[in-house]
């Protein structure tokens, strides 16, 4: 009704707040009816104020938040109450009544959560009697409010009478109500009765409480009263709370309450006229009824509490089993040096049978190696993690971490715990990552390729002892298999394989290169693909065979790593992850010694190429000097030579009239001379970038191109660039144009040709394109043309990319960076 399990005070009740204020006041109100009604008839005595008992038991199950409203929903049930029996009633008195009420249950239910427990539950003594005895502390002060109300309006004669017999109806409610709604206040405990309901513990019930009924009829009504012998009330009251626990105790002791007390006052059967007259026997009712109460709620609650402990200390001891069964590490308890007990991951690492591990030494499981050092540990009772190694029943070993905690038992004898990790696999990888590292080293420090793989070859193999490696490296061709490294294996079967061609059946490294995947042969001598080979390898006692390709970065194959083994069998988890290891480490050696190769091949490609490039660097440079030379001889000489026999004729001829056409024609082969001079000026060396700077220089260079070429059209474009270059790189950058645009005129039958120079911050970007011909990339249409130019980007230290296609036109691009525009310079170069 008003607690769903174990809620705690922050937690919401499972029923709204309006429906537990309606509750409580119907409910408060039939426990003043049913208490009345059970009370001596005419009187000021009531043997149970139930209602007390049900506030402060709802108070309890209930967050301290709700309390004020749950506490005022009572009022409207008192004050009702009140004015039913009395129609004329005496509102101070009512006024005390109700805050006496309140008082007691509010400051009860406080105190118990104070100083006891924040939900009781009734299921340890403890609850039980700090529940009785702050609610009679509360009742104590409430009886006083509610005697001195009682006397102030002459319905009372004297104090402690009154007193104790409101004291003794709020704490016998307390007693007879509080512990049932409490207890049936739980979810849980309604949920186990109805997983619990069958007729047998129906009739059973039936019987208890039938039997504790019809025993009341016959002491209560045919006998003597209260005074009578109960002991077989005693047998009943226990009977419920043995066989049905606190639901069953609770519900015994209310309906006893209920029935004796009915019983009693209604039919006062065996009571003196003393005691009827002046309500006395009301006291002796009381203590049957503690009494009786006491007998069924203390054995219950002291047995659902030994049922509790036992049921948590056997949930521990489950939690503590599942949790020893499903550690990653082993578990061994030991006295004296012997094993009583141990987990089933201990008896799997050790390979034993768990009841066989028991009673025997625990140095029976260390290896010899390690056995003196275990001896000495026992002894001492060391508790600090030490490396063993283990001895398993097939005689094989392992590496273990041993922790020990050792406890001493009240008889001082001592028992170890131990705790016991294989580290096998740690110390496995530790191993691998050693010899990773040592071989990467080897590497970074350029040692020779085939002494790296061979101690890697050695590394690897020095993990399991029985096997043997080798690496075989794909020749260029990609064909063929060609010996890399192989410490161990034969020598003779070394040489039988070496240049063998790889294929669809060629053992297993043959097979793996061409598959590009791992091949596992587990019995060589049986397999199909060595059916061709086994004759080689099958006389050197090797059975097992495992290749794996190795694969550079772009997933080329770059060889392969083979392991062999003297007995079949093909890998486990740990072979693949040494394979895994072997695999990649060579592939870095072996990619970066073929790198080293392909650099060193590409040096000296270099220097081949340049060195053929100066030799026709050299002849384009003698052909220039003889054409130079022929012109100088053949031309200028030639005019030079007219000059001055003109000179002479006009010297020796009398006639000014034929002096004068003498000298005219001097003047003009003078003015020829001079033209031809400049021309082969401008060829050697453009000196007007001294004066005019690269982008005139430039501007100048297109216009005369344009100027004298017919059928192309030229557009060009230069940012202003002055102060970027030195003159030596201005002539570099004004030649490529220059080289340029003659490949251009020579080769291309372009309609249209373009030149732009674009500069930003960091660099500057030439681009010349036209529309011609076209050429295929790497035949070069225009001699050395193109070779300068790439020279001259180079001296310039920029990038040379050039586009063309046969009838798709040419494009050139450069970037030069101005930073090193400047300073990289080789003259006048070429």
């Amino acid at each position: 009704m008003f607690r769903d399990g174990e809620k705690g005070e922050s937690e919401a009740p499972s029923w709204p707040l309006w429906q537990r204020m309606l509750l409580l006041c119907l409910g408060y109100f039939a426990c003043a009816w049913l208490g009345r009604f059970i009370s001596p008839p005419g009187g000021t005595a009531v043997s149970y104020w139930l209602p007390g008992g049900l506030l402060i038991a709802v108070l309890l199950v209930n967050p301290t938040r709700d309390w004020p409203w749950l506490m005022a929903s009572i009022l409207p049930a008192n004050i009702g109450f009140d004015l039913l029996h009395d129609p004329e009633p005496h509102w101070l008195m009512l006024a005390a009544f109700c805050g006496a009420n309140l008082l007691q249950a509010g400051a009860g239910a406080w105190l118990v959560r104070r100083w006891i427990v924040k939900t009781p539950r009734l299921v340890s003594l403890k609850e039980f009697f700090g529940l009785l005895f702050f609610a009679g502390l509360a009742a104590a002060v409430s009886a006083v409010i509610g005697t001195a109300a009682l006397l102030n309006v002459g319905f009372a004669e004297s104090f402690a009478p009154t007193w104790k017999i409101w004291w003794g109806g709020n704490v016998m409610a307390v007693l007879v109500l509080s512990p049932l709604v409490l207890v049936f206040g739980e979810a849980r405990t309604r949920r186990v009765l109805v997983t619990r309901w069958s007729w047998l513990r129906v009739c059973e019930g039936i019987v208890v409480y039938g039997g504790m009924i019809a025993f009341l009829l016959w002491v209560l009504v045919a006998g003597k009263g209260i005074t009578s012998t109960k002991i077989p009330v005693l047998v009943f009251v226990m009977w419920a709370g043995l066989r049905f626990g606190l639901p069953g105790a609770t519900v015994m002791v209310f309906l006893l309450a209920v029935v004796a007390s009915l019983l009693t006052t209604h039919f006062q059967r065996g009571l003196l006229p003393e005691e009827i007259a002046t309500n006395s026997y009301v006291f002796t009712l009381q203590v049957f009824v503690a009494v009786t109460a006491m007998v069924a709620l203390v054995p219950t609650i002291v047995l659902t509490e030994r049922n509790r402990a036992l049921a948590r200390l056997r949930e521990s001891r489950e939690h503590f089993q599942q949790l020893n069964e499903a550690a990653f590490e082993g578990v061994v308890i030991s006295e004296g040096g012997i094993v009583v007990d141990a987990n089933e991951q201990c008896a799997h690492m050790l390979g034993w049978p768990r009841n066989e591990i028991i009673g025997r030494p625990l140095l029976d499981f260390i290896a010899p190696e390690s056995r003196a050092v275990a001896a000495e540990s026992i002894a001492a009772r060391r508790e600090a993690a030490i490396e063993y190694r283990l001895l398993r029943r097939d005689g094989g070993t392992f590496d273990a971490e041993v922790q020990s905690r050792t406890q001493l038992h009240a008889d001082g004898q001592a028992v170890g715990m131990i705790a016991v990790r294989d580290v096998t696999a740690r110390k496995f990888e530790e191993e691998l990552n050693r010899t990773q590292m040592t071989v990467l080293e080897m590497i970074s420090t350029g040692q020779p390729m085939r002494e790296t793989l061979d101690l890697l070859l050695r590394l690897i193999e020095a993990q399991s002892r029985e096997m043997h490696t080798s690496i075989l490296l794909l020749g260029e061709d990609g064909v063929h298999m060609r010996h890399g490294a192989a410490p161990s294996l034969p020598g003779e079967y070394v040489k039988s394989i070496d240049g063998f061609a790889i294929g669809p059946e060629v053992g297993c490294c043959g097979t793996a290169a061409w598959r590009r995947e791992a091949v596992y042969v587990a019995e060589i001598e049986t397999d199909p693909l060595w059916q061709p080979f086994k004759h080689l390898v099958l006389p050197h006692g090797l059975r097992a065979c495992w290749s794996t390709p190795i694969f550079d970065a772009q997933k080329k194959v770059l060889g392969t790593f083979a392991v062999y083994y003297r007995q079949p069998r093909l890998p486990d988890e740990r072979h693949k992850r040494l394979i895994q290891i072997a695999t990649h480490t060579a592939a870095v050696c072996i990619a970066k010694d073929r790198a080293e190769n392909e650099h060193r091949e590409a040096v000296a490609r270099e220097q081949q190429s340049r060195i053929q490039y100066t030799f026709q660097l050299i002849a384009a440079q003698e052909a220039e000097r003889k054409r130079i030379a022929a012109e100088i001889h053949d031309s200028l000489g030639q005019n030079l030579l007219l000059v001055k026999n003109l000179a002479q004729i006009a010297l020796r001829d009398q006639n000014p009239a034929s002096a004068y056409e003498q000298l005219v024609g001097i003047n003009n082969l003078a003015a020829q001379c001079i033209a031809e001079a400049r021309q082969m000026s401008r060829e050697l060396h453009p000196y007007q970038l001294e004066h005019l700077g690269l982008k005139r220089s430039l501007e100048l260079l297109l216009e005369n191109t344009a100027q004298a070429t017919s059928g192309m059209q030229f557009e060009w474009k230069f940012d202003e660039v002055a102060g970027v270059f030195s003159n030596e790189s201005a002539t570099n950058l004004y030649r490529v144009v220059q080289e340029s645009l003659n490949n251009v005129l020579k080769h291309s039958h372009a309609k249209n040709v373009s030149v732009t120079l674009e500069r930003d911050i960091h660099e500057l970007q030439l681009v010349i394109r036209d529309d011609g011909s076209g050429f295929e990339i790497g035949k070069n249409p225009g001699g050395m043309g193109l070779r300068n130019i790439s020279e001259r980007i180079r001296m310039l230290g920029g990038k040379l990319a050039i586009h063309s296609a046969p009838g798709a036109g040419a494009r050139l691009e450069a970037v030069i960076p101005i930073a090193d525009a400047v300073e990289v310079s080789s003259g006048d170069g070429i």
